[in-house]
């Protein structure tokens, strides 16, 4: 279903961006869970109650620190990703999004219709039980031959996602259609622009839900029989859940989202070469035909935590050539590797604790990461996506300093480079 194209594609020119996401630790609100709304009525006053305990928690914020809003909101309209997302929707004609709140994700569903409980909705998200996921009593191979795929219209779960769905229709009979399979709307494409592509629940994220995170990683380490009939298993999983929800709205996309995993630096590199490398090479090989995608699709990479032990099996990548983005925390002084393991692909790099922390660090320290992350990547494709965290309104000052020279550090690093060297020697 290769409907997304790449002509309407925004041409990106010297991209160096960055964003800011800060979480404020004092005066937490819930907001409503979206799986257990009872009327749109009833949702929309949740969501302005949670609005209204937000904004009476920004508030605080502004007086704190009356430049820090601001500062992220330019940072983001300059420098962020959001703004093209806009642009790349309006190129493509695309309708504005539903208002149903929405369902799990592909992965929570995939765990419940085996057997997990109903994950809780805690901190505007939600947590499985760790005491009791599906299949971590699993010991064989065979045991996990006899298990069928669910027949995913008639699992209970499903069934009340399209009910839920349906409920919404019927009070908001104008709302446009309900999006079903998950679509990331800006897959980067060096030197092009951005895509729309499919998410797949990836191998690793599947092990984590479906066993623990120490039983699946014990099994991958250990249990070779046991891992690859495992993997086969998240492999069905996988692709009949998302061809299911596209089958509900077929949606267009001319990317794929499904290499690694939230928990991909877990692994050594033999075991991700093994076991998560072969994964998307295998995943690929399904997708493109099905959906009648090129040989050179872009597609994905997700590594959360520190990985710099992974940057060798990256270059080894058999779909290296595909590999558009990739998402990963910055190690600082490892980008230059990172860029000669991928060198045609847009970095996100996540800084935040313990590698860095821009709510205590000094301005100079803020500068320096920033020039010399650029630097090893040679001073293009690369964004830097920081997460702050601010313990007491108290903190909120250096954050606000911090974020202007973020805002400072970016402007100038997209600079031509004389201009660009020019400026360095006057700082």
């Amino acid at each position: 279903m290769n409907t997304g194209g790449t002509s309407g594609m925004t041409p990106r020119h010297n991209e160096i961006t960055a964003s800011l996401w800060v979480q404020y630790a004092w005066g937490a609100h819930e907001g409503p869970n979206p799986a257990a709304w009872r009327s749109a009525a009833a949702w929309d006053a949740a969501r302005q109650a949670a609005a209204s305990a937000g904004e009476a928690r920004l508030a605080e914020v502004r007086r704190a620190a009356p430049a820090l809003e601001e500062t992220v909101r330019a940072l983001h309209e300059r420098f962020g990703a959001k703004r093209r997302v806009s642009e790349q929707r309006e190129k493509r004609g695309a309708v504005p999004p539903s208002t149903w709140p929405g369902w799990y994700e592909p992965r929570d569903v995939i765990a419940i219709a085996l057997g997990a409980s109903e994950p809780v909705w805690m901190n505007n998200m939600w947590w499985h039980d760790r005491h009791r996921y599906p299949l971590a009593a699993v010991a064989s191979a065979a045991e996990l031959a006899r298990l069928k795929i669910p027949d995913w219209p008639r699992t209970d779960v499903v069934r009340r996602m399209l009910d839920s769905c349906e409920r919404w229709r019927k009070e908001r009979p104008d709302d446009p259609p309900a999006r079903f399979a998950q679509i990331w709307e800006n897959l980067p494409v060096p030197g092009r622009g951005e895509v729309p592509a499919i998410c797949y629940p990836s191998c690793v994220d599947l092990g984590i839900y479906l066993m623990g995170a120490t039983r699946f990683l014990t099994i991958l380490g250990g249990e070779p029989a046991l891992a690859d009939a495992f993997l086969e298993l998240c492999f069905d999983l996988s692709v009949s859940y998302t061809e299911y929800l596209l089958s509900l709205r077929p949606e267009p996309f001319a990317g794929l989202c499904g290499f690694g995993g939230d928990a991909t630096f877990f692994l050594s590199p033999p075991l991700y070469e093994r076991y998560s490398a072969a994964w998307d090479a295998r995943l690929f090989e399904h997708v493109r035909p099905r959906h009648a995608l090129p040989a050179d699709a872009p597609c994905n990479l997700h590594s959360c935590g520190a990985s710099a032990h992974l940057y060798g099996s990256w270059a080894r990548h058999p779909c290296r050539a595909n590999i558009t983005a990739v998402q990963t925390r910055l190690i600082p002084g490892t980008v230059g590797r990172l860029r000669d393991a991928l060198p045609n692909t847009e970095l996100e790099l996540t800084l935040h604790p313990p590698e860095f922390d821009l709510t205590t660090a000094e301005p100079d320290a803020v500068r320096a990461v920033l020039r010399q992350s650029a630097a090893e990547a040679g001073c293009r494709d690369v964004h830097f996506a920081f997460i702050a965290t601010v313990q007491r309104p108290e903190g909120l000052a250096r954050l606000a300093r911090n974020a202007e020279t973020v805002l400072e550090e970016i402007a100038g690093l997209r600079l031509p480079p004389r201009r660009r060297r020019a400026r360095a020697g006057r700082v």
